[in-house]
């Protein structure tokens, strides 16, 4: 979430986007341990699903969909629109994957041993979504929005999307799954199948 009110749009998604990095890091390493046999934490899938519906759909998505993309477009011509389509479309597999994590968790968490092979799938797919996803922002539209966008307008951009923004700050989610995370890399060494 935007650090401050002084923050321009764009380091505000920077900041935003370094916390998507960090579980994106915690998804690769539960995709690790799923892939070599370890036993993970149930609950961690969730808590995955957990950030991914609260802080990245229904904030940072939210954000650059109803607020920053449509400022671009008006600004901008056609092969940054197509960009902009692509993104959009990322976010639209990113809520597909998310429900597909959501019942894969929910199987693994049963204890359906034929889950663990989906899950630490969706959990790699998701991954390199937003890998992919988080550097065309960062080196594609943020720099753009820089370009094209007024300080005027960024500042307004800036004040709506605060008002897109819930109670939970997207460090306190980030640092809820590093904290599993952590937890379950006490059990890397040891094979639970």
């Amino acid at each position: 979430m935007s650090p401050s009110c002084n923050a321009t749009v764009t380091t505000a998604l920077e900041h935003e986007h370094r916390s998507v990095d960090t579980v994106v890091e915690a998804i690769s390493t539960i995709a690790d341990d799923l892939e070599q046999g370890r036993r993970i934490d149930p609950s961690l899938p969730h808590e995955v699903v957990f950030f991914l519906r609260v802080f990245a759909d229904q904030c940072q998505t939210a954000k650059e969909d109803s607020l920053l993309f449509p400022a671009l477009e008006a600004k901008c011509m056609s092969p940054a629109t197509c960009l902009i389509e692509g993104l959009k479309n990322d976010h639209e597999r990113a809520s597909w994957l998310t429900l597909e994590l959501l019942k894969a968790a929910d199987s693994y968490a049963a204890g359906h041993a034929s889950a663990r092979t989906p899950l630490a799938r969706t959990l790699r797919d998701l991954a390199a979504l937003y890998r992919e996803h988080i550097w065309k922002e960062d080196y594609l539209i943020l720099p753009l929005a820089e370009k094209v966008l007024a300080q005027e307008e960024q500042e307004m951009l800036s004040r709506a999307f605060q008002g897109v923004e819930t109670a939970i700050s997207s460090d306190d989610v980030a640092s809820r799954i590093a904290k599993h995370a952590q937890r379950c890399q006490c059990h890397v060494g040891e094979v639970f199948s």
